[in-house]
């Protein structure tokens, strides 16, 4: 009878299970929870043994940006290469206001990796391809290069910024709490003077109703006036260029 052969690991570690499971406990516990050693327990394995696959904690970071950006979900890019919307393209502020809302979804599934994602480079290839996404549309405006590439900066941290924000806890009677604090802020003023805060004041008595001012809505806003700037520097561009 043949000896027995030692069964192979079903499961056996690697950079992707690691990174995999780093991001789980960065989900589920936050930043803080991810040690070396919460990670071994979890994996079922020596802390040591991760370093075979990953050689410190910054790349275990890189590791969870680069696992994030990589559920990103885009159309297939347009297959012109001179950098003009092509027929059957989506001009370039469709294809951008896409690839935000895309980026914006993505982050709402990994809100407690939102400080690593805001704060680590881009240095995988799934965040590569995002930017490279990005460029592409606004390069189709007819901007040049460097102004693309930081008008691309620009709206990618408008994107983390605002969802930083946004995931954060938010009490239902922020409203009245709100009104009740301006109200004490600007109660009792002195006789014949002005209201301390004379626009707000304007505003709550205009009607406004902050509870109607959503997070969807002030994304859209933002992104809507991002949008606007860039038609703007592109007519700008324009000008310079006939005047040239």
């Amino acid at each position: 009878m043949s000896p027995r052969k030692p069964r192979k690991e079903e499961n056996p570690l690697s950079r992707e299970r690691v990174v995999a499971e780093a991001l789980r406990i960065v989900d589920e516990d936050g930043l803080d929870a991810l040690t070396m050693r919460a990670l071994g327990k979890r994996l079922d394995v020596d802390p040591m043994a991760i370093y075979y696959h990953i050689p410190n904690k910054d790349a275990l970071l890189d590791g969870i940006v680069e696992a994030v950006w990589s559920e990103l979900s885009l159309p297939p890019p347009p297959q012109n290469t001179d950098y003009q919307d092509a027929p059957d393209a989506p001009s370039w502020q469709d294809e951008l206001w896409q690839i935000a809302y895309t980026m914006r979804d993505t982050l709402h599934r990994h809100p407690k990796a939102l400080p690593v994602l805001a704060t680590r480079p881009n240095v995988s290839r799934p965040g590569f391809r995002l930017t490279d996404r990005a460029l592409g549309a606004v390069l189709r405006s007819g901007l040049p290069v460097e102004d693309a590439f930081l008008i691309v900066n620009a709206a990618a941290q408008y994107i983390l910024g605002h969802v930083l924000a946004e995931v954060q806890s938010v009490a239902e009677d922020d409203d009245e709490r709100i009104r009740e604090a301006f109200h004490q802020a600007t109660a009792d003023p002195e006789e014949g003077s002005r209201s301390p805060y004379p626009n707000l004041e304007h505003a709550f008595r205009s009607g406004l109703e902050l509870r109607e001012i959503t997070t969807e809505r002030i994304f859209e806003s933002g992104l809507r006036t991002i949008l606007r700037g860039l038609e703007a520097r592109i007519r700008e561009f324009e000008q310079q260029g006939i005047s040239e």
